[in-house]
């Protein structure tokens, strides 16, 4: 600064720490302008003003800013600014497009969709935020899919525009906030589907379809599809529904374990882990007082409004495949190219081959008329002279 003041210069003006007399330092701002006198003299007049206050409020601003900056990174926010005469977007230090898009985006929002980084179901959507009419002085927003940055894949955003306007109130700018919002679209729509899967899903063996809110103990939905359900009657929270479950287990080791895995508590931390998923097979005792294998399978899943972990649970009568599963573990060391299980009050069979079909042709892997199936096979496959003795041995 001195240097183009001696050089020629007419005007200085800058900011500067100096010892004060107490042996600290403080903010100095010289202001300086040259006068030249009749005779070519040139003189340099100053004026010194002590501007430690300014530079305290400035520092508390730049320091507000930068953990605003820090706040919305970690949130997952941009803010930029519109200017609607030139139709361009302003972009801060971050941005909610990709790395590689300039600091000025003109021809908004014609230019982005022609850029590809709106996906094609968001294009009416996002054309519409840039749309609004001038003398709008509403806050609008829309959620849009768009490219992200990092590898070019889709992501959600939520987009926020907030009108500006000048001492006239004309409206010739609007500040734009945008929120990555693709995890809250993935909770919202597991948890869409986790519902609508309840709602919808009907398995013939299902027993027993039920939904909770884990951290509040409370039953949200409870549909019995057979006699052997607990009476939704006596169940208004989740922990009484365990309880009626685990009185019916007849094996004692197996309700210890049962009311270990359901425990709200342990489920909570289960979730807590990652773990979504539970499932637990054991005796039950039938309506009628007999005993059958049942399984119970648990879906975790959080409410992306509240943030309550949701618990639907489906009870199965499983005894048909644990008995299927139980039959080939028997059998599993006896050689063999292939067995079938057949259902000898309903005619009907499932096939199981060991090591495929080792060239052997198989019969169907299932059916549920026993007797013509292998009454066809046999007819296809042994010989002539021996094909009538063969559906006699294999018929019911």
């Amino acid at each position: 600064q001195v240097r183009d003041i001696v050089m020629g210069g007419t005007y200085t003006d800058f900011t500067y720490r100096n010892k004060s007399h107490g042996g600290g330092y403080r903010w100095t701002r010289l202001v300086g302008n040259v006068i030249t006198d009749p005779l070519g003299k040139r003189y340099l007049y100053c004026t010194y003003t002590n501007v430690d206050e300014q530079m305290a409020q400035q520092e508390a601003l730049e320091k507000d800013k930068a953990l605003l900056t820090l706040a919305m990174k970690t949130a997952n926010m941009s803010s930029w600014e519109y200017d609607l005469e030139k139709r361009c977007i302003h972009l801060e230090q971050s941005t909610f497009f990709a790395k590689t898009v300039d600091d000025i985006i003109e021809n908004v929002p014609d230019s982005l969709v022609t850029a590809h980084f709106v996906h094609p179901a968001s294009i009416a959507e996002f054309k519409n935020l840039f749309e609004k009419s001038p003398k709008d002085d509403k806050p609008h927003q829309a959620d849009i899919r768009m490219r992200s940055g990092e590898n070019g894949s889709y992501v959600w955003k939520r987009f926020i525009i907030i009108p500006l306007f000048d001492k006239k109130g004309n409206h010739v700018r609007s500040l734009g906030i945008t929120i990555d919002i693709t995890e809250q679209k993935r909770l919202q729509d597991n948890y869409e589907l986790q519902l609508r899967e309840l709602e919808e899903f009907n398995a013939p063996n299902l027993i027993v379809k039920a939904r909770y809110a884990l951290q509040r103990n409370t039953m949200e939905y409870y549909q019995k599809k057979t006699e052997d359900s607990v009476n939704f009657r006596l169940v208004h929270t989740y922990d009484e529904g365990l309880t009626s479950t685990a009185e019916r287990i007849a094996d004692r080791n197996q309700k210890e374990e049962f009311l270990r895995i359901y425990d709200r508590k342990n489920m909570l931390e289960q979730f807590g882990k990652g773990n979504t998923e539970l499932s637990y097979s054991y005796w039950r005792l039938s309506w009628k007082g007999s005993t059958f294998w049942c399984l119970t399978q648990a879906k975790l899943f959080s409410d992306p409004t509240t943030g309550e972990v949701m618990c639907c649970i489906y009870t199965y009568d499983n005894n048909e495949q644990k008995l299927q599963q139980e039959l080939i573990e028997t059998v599993v060391h006896l050689d063999y190219d292939y067995l079938a299980i057949v259902d000898l009050q309903k005619n009907s069979f499932r096939m199981f081959s060991r090591n495929g079909n080792n060239g052997i042709e198989l019969p169907p892997n299932a059916g549920d008329d026993y007797e013509t199936s292998v009454g066809n096979y046999a007819r296809e496959i042994v010989v002539p002279e021996e094909t009538e003795q063969n559906i006699i041995d294999m018929s019911i």
